[in-house]
């Protein structure tokens, strides 16, 4: 925050719409940062009646109503619908199941070559071992049947070996407003930035990590379906990493946003 911007907060709204005859709601706005319901050439014009008026500098705050401006209008992108993240979550699921079930009809069709090719070579070994060693087919004694225990070992350890597919943790992420309210959201893999005023909840895609900053707190977030409530009349800002939601302050969000403000 600006040191001019400080000051003003130091002196208040109220006192600054009695001097400067300024709208006491656009006053409050300015000082919060909160630029919606202006129009540019008013907004930029309460801006330099304050600096002309306490002899301060707000230069950070007018660049960030330039480039509120320059993005204000831009549009959220659609996010892919629920159920068609569904069918692709499912479609995967099945496709890895199909995989698993393939290998292990192979391994097992191995294994029986094997197993049928041993049993068919054991009797061809006896008969000729027994003719060649006693010569009185009489005395012969059948032999035992010689159970083929290492491939029933190998097919017994593949089974035990076939991994199992891992599910993958899946979480949520949805904003919502208990006010009309602003709201400017950064995402952190890509920098784009995008804002939209919202009066009904806005689900994002919490696979991602966001920035998020509001014109004022009274809202509630809910992250994998646990619902927090804030109210606060100044400007609120997130930090949404890893599937974790943390409040931050101005320094932070700056630090994470190549020290803007927006």
């Amino acid at each position: 925050m600006s040191e001019g911007l400080e000051k003003l907060r130091s002196i208040g709204a109220q006192k600054i719409h009695e001097q400067t005859h300024i709208a006491h709601k656009y006053v409050q706005s300015l000082l919060h940062e909160s630029f919606e319901g202006m129009q540019k050439v008013q907004l930029l014009g309460f801006i330099s009646i304050m600096e002309r008026e306490y002899g301060v500098d707000l230069t950070p705050l007018r660049e960030s109503a330039i480039e509120y401006f320059e993005v204000a209008y831009s549009p959220l992108p659609e996010e892919e619908p629920s159920y068609k993240k569904e069918l692709l979550a499912g479609s995967k699921s099945s496709n890895k199941k199909l995989y698993v079930l393939l290998g292990v009809l192979a391994v097992l069709a191995v294994a029986g070559v094997l197993y049928f090719t041993s049993q068919e070579q054991e009797p061809a070994t006896q008969q000729t071992s027994n003719q060649a060693i006693l010569p009185n087919e009489s005395s012969v004694q059948p032999s035992a049947p010689v159970e083929n225990n290492e491939t029933n070992a190998t097919v017994s350890a593949v089974k035990e070996e076939v991994p199992k597919p891992a599910v993958a943790e899946k979480h949520t992420l949805a904003i919502i407003p208990r006010t009309k309210v602003w709201v400017g959201i950064i995402d952190l893999d890509t920098g784009k930035k995008r804002q939209k005023v919202i009066s009904d909840p806005l689900e994002l895609n919490a696979s991602k990590n966001y920035l998020l900053t509001f014109g004022h707190g009274y809202i509630d977030m809910e992250v994998d379906g646990n619902k927090t409530t804030f109210k606060d009349p100044q400007s609120i800002k997130f930090l949404y990493k890893d599937g974790v939601l943390k409040k931050i302050g101005i320094t932070e969000f700056k630090e994470y946003n190549k020290g803007k403000l927006w």
